[in-house]
């Protein structure tokens, strides 16, 4: 499809522009951790999907997003999916949950997608959060705090024990 082309030539370029428009000072008191998951093995990721228990933000304080085509998720479990087919060719969200969810203020983001998930790191870069956590690599710098963890436990871990840091900190 060519509009996906040209969008996965844009996409650089405005994440970089929403990661400027969004530099957030490091502050708390939202009471909210967001999560931005892509599809990609998410079985594998199901202990992640619950971080933010371990991480003391009860279920109604915690939006999950899930990256990848609605057509190919098929658990319907997930209330908010971020479709690539779903943002313009100008960066714009037409999802109301994703724009629900940039509005919304977070103590912590956790990102754990592909590096190819480049609407994942749009939306990350878009949101505004005290601290972003992601995955290794973050080429575009949207991230506070890098974790180089292939295996999806040991980055929960790692998160977990920077979340602590954090909340310690401030």
């Amino acid at each position: 499809m060519i509009g996906s082309k040209i969008k996965a030539k844009l996409l650089p370029g405005l994440i970089r522009k929403a990661k400027k428009a969004n530099a957030r000072p490091l502050v708390s008191g939202s009471g909210r951790i967001g999560l931005i998951v892509d599809a990609k093995d998410l079985e594998k990721k199901s202990g992640l999907l619950k971080i933010h228990d371990l991480a003391g933000y009860p279920k109604k304080d915690c939006k999950l997003v899930i990256c990848g085509s609605r057509k190919e998720i098929v658990d319907v479990n997930f209330p908010v999916i971020l479709d690539p087919s779903e943002i313009s060719i100008g960066g714009k969200f037409e999802s109301e949950d994703i724009r629900n969810f940039i509005a919304t203020e977070f103590d912590f983001l956790i990102c754990n997608f592909s590096e190819s998930c480049l609407h994942g790191m749009l939306l990350a870069a878009s949101s505004k959060v005290s601290v972003k956590i992601g995955n290794s690599p973050d080429e575009f710098g949207v991230f506070d705090l890098e974790i180089e963890a292939e295996n999806p436990d040991v980055f929960q871990q790692e998160t977990l024990k920077y979340i602590e840091i954090f909340k310690k900190n401030r």
